[in-house]
C-alpha cells in the first residue's frame, strides 16, 4: 500500500530519471517515453522492496481491518488486558506488507496473545475459562475433566502476536496428521508463500519431515502394532510429529487456538489438530467451539473425521 508511512528510500534510479529531464535543454517524445519507462519500474522495484519490510502494529491493522487484525485493543475489550504502551513496543511483529496482503487474502487472522490475565494470574485454558464465564456468561470450553490436570490446560500462554487461518486449511478435511502435514506443506509454498521462496528455516523444517516421513508412513501403517521401543507404533509416531520443528512452527497450540477463538468465534462447526500430546501419548484437537464451548480431545495421528482438519498458526514474535 503506497500511502502507508514508511521511510521511502534506494530511490536512486528515480532521481536520475527525473535528473535526466530537467537537466536536458531539450526533451524528444522518444526521450520521454524512455524516462517515463523508467521511472515505472523503478517504482515497482521500490515497491517490492517496502513490501519485504517490516511494519508495525498500526501499519498492519490498517491493511488487515479490524476483523483480521485483533491487536491489544481488542485484549483490552475482551479480557481487560492493558498492555502499557512500553510492552507493546516490545512485542516483535515479524510482519511484511507483503505477509499482510496475502494475510488479508487469505483470510488469516493475526492476534495479540498474552501469556497473563487482567488480574495478573498465568493465562492458561482453564483460568481463561473461568474468565470468559465470569465477563461473559458463558463457556469457553466445554467440559475440562478429562484434561484438567494436563499440562496443555495448565501451561501459560505467551505474549506474542500469532497468524492464524480463520478456518481449516482447505482439503484438510477428513485427512490424518501425516496427510495434512503434507497439505499444509503444499499451502505454504502454493498459497500463503505464493511466487516467492520460503524462509530458510522453514524450507529446513520441511526437509526433516521429508525425511521422517518414510518411517511415520510406515508406522501409521501398521499403527497398532508393537514397536521395538515397547510401545505401540501410533505412540512413537505420535511422539515424533510432536517433535518435529514444522509441528511446533505451523501447529496452534491448544492454549493458542483457545485464546483465538476467545477473541472472536471460529472453528464452531469443525476442529483443528494441534502441536499437542497429552499425557497418555495421543495428539490433541481442539474445536466445536460453539454455544455450548469448544471441545478438546486427543487421538491417534491416524485418526481421520470428515469434521476434522487443520489451521495454520504461527508466532510473528520469535
Amino acid at each position: 500500500m503506497s500511502d502507508i508511512p514508511t521511510p521511502r528510500t534506494h530511490t536512486t534510479g528515480q532521481f536520475e530519471a527525473v535528473r535526466a529531464v530537467t537537466d536536458a535543454p531539450e526533451t524528444s517524445d522518444e526521450q520521454l517515453l524512455a524516462i517515463r519507462a523508467k521511472l515505472a519500474t523503478e517504482t515497482t522495484r521500490i515497491n517490492d522492496l517496502l513490501r519485504g519490510r517490516l511494519i508495525n502494529a498500526d501499519q498492519a491493522r490498517e491493511i488487515l481491518g479490524p476483523d483480521l487484525f485483533l491487536g491489544a485493543d481488542v485484549l483490552e475489550r475482551t479480557r481487560g488486558i492493558k498492555l502499557p504502551k512500553e510492552v507493546l513496543d516490545q512485542i516483535p511483529l515479524n510482519l511484511t506488507e507483503q505477509d499482510a496482503l496475502e494475510c488479508k487474502r487469505l483470510n488469516h487472522r493475526v492476534s495479540l496473545h498474552s501469556a497473563k490475565l487482567a488480574g495478573g494470574q498465568p493465562l492458561t485454558m482453564l483460568s481463561l475459562n473461568d474468565d470468559v464465564k465470569q465477563r461473559n456468561k458463558s463457556k469457553l470450553l466445554y467440559s475440562t475433566d478429562w484434561y484438567s490436570q494436563e499440562s496443555l490446560a495448565t501451561s501459560a500462554g505467551t505474549l506474542e502476536y500469532r497468524e492464524t487461518s480463520s478456518d481449516v486449511i482447505p482439503g484438510t478435511l477428513g485427512q490424518d496428521y501425516l496427510e495434512s502435514t503434507d497439505t499444509l506443506i503444499a499451502y505454504l509454498k502454493n498459497e500463503r508463500y505464493k511466487n516467492r521462496p520460503l524462509p530458510a528455516h522453514y524450507e529446513e523444517a520441511i526437509k526433516t519431515y521429508e525425511a521422517k516421513k518414510p518411517e511415520l508412513a510406515q508406522l501409521l501403517k501398521n499403527w497398532n502394532d508393537k514397536h521395538s521401543s515397547g510401545r505401540k507404533n501410533w505412540h512413537v509416531a505420535a511422539e515424533i510429529f510432536a517433535g518435529l520443528s514444522l509441528t511446533k512452527h505451523f501447529r496452534p497450540t491448544p492454549n493458542s487456538i483457545t485464546q483465538d477463538i476467545a477473541m472472536q468465534p471460529m472453528l464452531q462447526s469443525k476442529y483443528t489438530w494441534t502441536s499437542a500430546r497429552g499425557s497418555a501419548g495421543y495428539l490433541v484437537h481442539v474445536g466445536d467451539a460453539g454455544s455450548y464451548g469448544a471441545s478438546v480431545y486427543s487421538r491417534a495421528p491416524g485418526y481421520r473425521d470428515v469434521g476434522l482438519g487443520s489451521s495454520l498458526s504461527r508466532s510473528l514474535s520469535r
